[in-house]
């Protein structure tokens, strides 16, 4: 972080914050146990390209998201530690606080019944991926939408919700395994893989012989945010301001750069 806006930070957002209320301090906030243990727990998916990939073989992360939350370890001072969780359990562990906050989710108003969100810093679209070959059996979202067609997706995250209401006379076919859901397209084994824009243009890049069906796309809203804990108002509100400080020194659009670009 920018020695002069670290200095701001520390002597100023951070005190604000740590005086919220004599209310708020009377209930220890996440922030201060990170502080005290000297170690930032994040849980992450790594089956998003992009945002977060893991790689088996070298074993570690890699993406936009593991970028950004290496860099707010850093400006705590405190280790970070990367824990691996399915999409399906990742509400279940902020809520029984197993990590300290996630990498990026989609907001969605069944999730926040259960967890606190931060402000949004991406959004993303939903996107249908097919082999190049299938264009013309499948050159819209509606031609994909009809019994005999099988859609696979990433068994608990928001596209499978999505895949059932944009393709609800379609058979949607969850998987937990990465790699085993866009594989299967390629394998010709599903017809379509539904996705991210941004895991999209990766695959597009990696195979040649995969394309997004364009034509038809629904208005959707996709933004993209940290889940936590929903009653520390106190940790809310530190990543809020840490996250427009980092878009003030304009670490974020950095990271854009290299993991999305245009």
């Amino acid at each position: 972080m920018n020695e002069i806006l670290k200095k701001f930070f520390l002597l100023t957002v951070l005190p604000v914050l740590l005086s919220f209320s004599e209310s708020v301090l009377a209930v220890d906030s996440r922030l201060h146990e990170i502080l005290r243990a000297g170690e930032l727990r994040v849980a992450t998916t790594g089956d998003l390209d992009p945002l977060s990939l893991f790689n088996p073989t070298r074993e570690y992360y890699r993406g936009f998201d593991i970028d950004l939350v290496k860099e707010l370890a850093s400006d705590l001072e405190v280790k970070l530690t990367l824990v691996p969780v399915r999409w399906a359990r990742m509400v279940e562990g902020v809520k029984h606080g197993r990590y300290d906050l996630t990498t990026s989710a989609v907001i969605n108003m069944e999730r926040a019944k259960w967890v606190g969100f931060s402000d949004s810093y991406l959004s993303i679209m939903t996107v249908p991926v097919i082999l190049k070959k299938n264009k013309k059996k499948y050159p819209s979202w509606s031609s994909l939408n009809r019994q005999g067609v099988n859609i696979v997706v990433t068994q608990g995250g928001v596209f499978e919700q999505r895949a059932r209401t944009y393709f609800p006379d379609t058979n949607i076919e969850p998987v937990q395994r990465p790699d085993d859901d866009y594989m299967k397209v390629i394998w010709g084994q599903s017809d379509a893989y539904l996705t991210s824009n941004l895991e999209a243009l990766s695959l597009k890049s990696r195979f040649p012989n995969l394309i997004v069906v364009e034509d038809g796309v629904p208005e959707q809203v996709n933004m993209l945010a940290m889940m936590m804990p929903q009653g520390d108002q106190v940790w809310i509100n530190y990543i809020n301001q840490w996250l427009r400080l980092k878009e003030e020194e304009g670490f974020i659009d950095q990271l854009k750069q290299r993991w999305m670009p245009e």
